[in-house]
């Protein structure tokens, strides 16, 4: 039944998906060159009632996870909701919700909710921080909320009752829905979230309910922009109302470069947009749309007094100090509310109105092929919101009980709060051009590598990630791989060539696709063994068939895999993806990552039909297998980060060290693929191995520190089920894993590098490093062989 609703959901975006080597269809008759939208949502929903929901839908266990995901769309538009709210513990959900959380800027974005029943006011949604510095004992009371909030992986349900204290008068739930499926193009594409309040009388008795449900200048302006004192303008009517930064009016992406070349340097662009319009609307009839000069002092008004004092039209300043001011637009939503219930829907959607620059062009977002207007889009959504909760729905429900029969409650609900987060480092944009020789457009997707550098597309974020994007849409995954083989293929019209013999680390910094050669961050055996892997991956997933792979990079996949018959066996002195560990001389994962790259480029050889070739590459790889595992058993004792010494055997970690050893997580691939160039007994001797390593919160990455990387220990993890004696090696990195998540008190998304005794995520003081990253797409490898791989 999860295959069949994988399929429902693409029915908006199945045909332009083709090949991913084709261009899309233009419109005939029209002055753009947009593709034809692929089909209506009333097909959709008409495949939707074909899809039988599970007979008892699926039970997630109580997760506390450090930072709950409310609208997560693409890097620059992604609200978070912490754990715990600092200034006022006792206040939940939390103080703060962080745009982009995990990274570097100071400035965070607040999000508030308040409701009035029978003419008192409560807050909901956001915390002391979201309100003007007054009397504690003047601040209005809060709801309580009912348990933990159930993440699924497109939705998160939140629980409350009024008041807090004493019997309830009125039960509301909160459902905050982003519809990332990824086999619907359209709906992945739409950046808009759907934010559902359902109320109904808790004692029996009729009440007057008002909703108040904003969004900051904070969503659409950095804290340069507030340092500055720059002016925030909104417009708001009957359909909705928006907001931006009047500074970067009509100059989207105002950072990087505008004309890219040698003279220009590189200028990051930040974690926080500065650019587009943030808008909010309602399907309520009985709403009041507008904006405030001051959100804290308006939503204080509304809350004391029940005062709404919004303008249709009006400029505030956004302006930092020790009373810094912060205008917002707000809807507030007036409910009957009695034995029945009774729910309205507040929309919240962004337009970037340029999303990526590639090499001195900008692309708007894929959505505007299929809808003139954020305010048209957001109409259409409105419509659409029966069909698109419905699909989610069963979606969610599906995914879990998928999850649960592969690895349990925890492991489904640790991959249920990781789906957003993954799909959140993306977007998929128009480009009217396209890559190869005939110049027509298509639909890219680009990714970026939030809190560790801002990179635009790197590969070693991807390789990680990649499980996931290739569960969801194998056709979507190769769209993230196009830009780096068009680069490394000089198909950017670059005045420089490409030179190198091996893969490129990442095309720039993010949303600006611009970087000179020199510029790279040069891992040549990890990034040239990530896409031949990958592009196997998805060359099964797609039943042996490679004729995705545009024919202009056969070539360059050839060149690849020729240097790697040269440096695979024997990496030598390079850096690799976790070269924060300190450096490593002939890596022995790296090796064997290398080795599995030419299995892998063997097969898509063999698909293509040059079985010669392929012959040759195959008994490479299984030669280079063999001298590997020569250079790399270790019978001799090692020890650990914490002291931890075993007499095990197993495979050190570089081959000229005896006595160390590191999760051999590349060697999970060998089994994805079936290239079976390693024997049973390695897979059994590592990861017999790890388990002598694991404690509370997981096994470390390798013996020289207590770091550990959750998407390479999940990995290993999954190791453990192709193993003969050591399955429950799974479950326990999973519980670890859970444990961990648990544990941390960052309030910020889920980290992938943390300290296997005391759960710390993040790299020495940069907690804010590691967070938010895509990598999280890598717990899906255990649901990989549960596939058509």
């Amino acid at each position: 039944m999860l295959v069949r609703l994988l399929g429902a959901v693409a029915v908006l975006g199945a045909s332009r998906m083709g090949g991913c080597s084709g261009a899309a269809t233009a419109v005939e008759g029209t002055e753009s060159n947009h593709p034809q939208p692929a089909n209506t949502i009333d097909e959709a929903e008409r495949v939707l009632t074909e899809v039988p929901d599970p007979p008892d839908p699926p039970e997630l266990p109580p997760f506390a996870i450090p930072a709950v995901p409310l609208i997560v769309h693409h890097p620059y538009f992604q609200v978070y909701s912490p754990k715990f709210d600092r200034q006022n513990p006792t206040h939940q959900p939390g103080a703060l919700f962080t745009q982009t959380v995990a990274g570097q800027d100071p400035g965070t974005v607040s999000i508030f909710g308040g409701v009035r029943v029978d003419g008192v006011g409560y807050s909901f949604l956001g915390g002391s921080k979201d309100l003007p510095p007054l009397n504690p004992r003047l601040l209005p009371p809060t709801v309580r909320q009912l348990g933990q909030p159930v993440v699924w992986p497109t939705r998160t349900v939140y629980q409350f009752a009024v008041p807090a204290a004493g019997p309830p008068q009125v039960h509301f739930n909160l459902t905050w829905m982003s519809p990332l499926l990824p086999g619907n193009t359209s709906l992945l594409a739409r950046p808009v979230t759907y934010a559902t309040l359902s109320a109904v009388s808790a004692d029996g008795h009729p009440h007057a309910v008002s909703f108040w449900m904003d969004g900051s200048a904070e969503l659409a302006a950095n804290q340069t922009a507030r340092e500055r004192n720059a002016t925030i303008v909104w417009s708001a009517n009957a359909s909705g109302a928006w907001l931006r930064n009047s500074e970067t009016e009509g100059r989207p992406i105002p950072c990087g470069c505008t004309a890219c070349n040698a003279s220009v340097p590189r200028v990051n662009c930040g974690d926080s947009i500065n650019w587009g319009r943030f808008f909010l609307t309602t399907t309520s009839e009985a709403t009041t749309l507008g904006g405030v000069q001051s959100a804290a002092a308006a939503r204080y008004a509304f809350l004391l007094n029940g005062t709404v004092d919004v303008s249709s039209e009006g400029t505030g300043l956004y302006t930092a100090g020790p009373q810094p001011n912060t205008p917002a637009i707000a809807a507030v939503v007036n409910l009957s509310v009695a034995t029945a219930p009774v729910s309205a829907t507040v929309l919240y959607g962004f337009d970037q109105e340029a999303a990526i620059r590639w090499w001195g062009s900008d692309l708007r977002e894929f959505w505007t092929t299929e809808h003139p207007s954020m305010e048209a889009l957001l109409t259409q959504a409105k419509a659409d919101l029966p069909t698109v909760a419905g699909l989610c729905e069963a979606f969610d429900h599906q995914e879990v009980a998928k999850y649960i029969a592969i690895g349990g409650p925890k492991f489904a609900a640790v991959l249920s709060a990781a789906w957003r987060q993954a799909y959140g480092s993306t977007t998929l944009v128009w480009n009217p051009k396209g890559f190869g020789p005939t110049g027509a457009g298509e639909m890219q997707h680009y990714l970026k590598e939030i809190s560790t550098g801002d990179d635009l597309q790197t590969l070693d974020v991807l390789y990680p990630a990649i499980p996931l994007y290739i569960y969801g849409n194998p056709d979507l995954a190769y769209r993230l791989l196009v830009p780096l083989l068009e680069y490394a293929n000089n198909g950017t019209g670059a005045a420089t060539a490409y030179p190198k013999p091996y893969a490129p680390h990442h095309l720039g910094t993010y949303p600006v696709g611009y970087i000179l050669p020199f510029q790279q961050e040069d891992m040549p055996v990890e990034e040239t063994a990530n896409v031949l892997l990958i592009l196997a991956a998805i060359a099964q997933r797609r039943n042996g068939s490679v004729d995705f792979v545009g024919e202009q990079y056969w070539p360059v996949l050839a060149g690849w895999a020729s240097f790697l018959t040269q440096s695979a066996a024997d990496p030598g002195n390079q850096r690799c993806t976790d070269d924060f560990m300190g450096p490593s001389i002939d890596n022995a994962n790296l090796a064997a990552k290398g080795i599995i790259a030419l299995g892998a480029y063997a097969q898509l050889l063999r698909f293509k039909g040059e079985a010669q070739s392929a012959a040759h590459y195959a008994a490479t790889a299984q030669n280079f297998s063999k001298y590997w595992m020569g250079r790399a058993r270790d019978n001799t004792t090692a020890g650990g980060p914490a002291g931890v010494e075993s007499k095990l055997p197993h495979y050190r970690q570089a081959y000229g060290e005896p006595g160390t050893w590191s999760l051999k997580y590349n060697l999970l691939w060998d089994r994805l693929l079936g290239t079976n160039l390693f024997p049973q007994e390695v897979f059994d001797t590592e990861v017999a191995f790890y388990r002598g390593q694991l404690s509370h919160y997981g096994v470390p990455l390798d013996n020289r520190r207590g770091l550990t990387k959750s998407d390479w220990m999940m990995w290993s993890g999954a190791m453990g089920l192709a193993t003969a004696n050591n399955t429950g090696y799974f479950g326990e990195v999973t519980e670890a894993l859970f444990a961990q998540l648990e544990a941390d008190t960052s309030n910020k998304p889920l980290t992938d590098l943390y300290n296997t005794s005391t759960a710390k995520g993040g790299l020495g003081p940069t907690s804010y490093a590691f967070r938010d990253r895509a990598v999280v797409g890598a717990f899906w490898a255990a649901v990989l062989p549960h596939e058509a791989m």
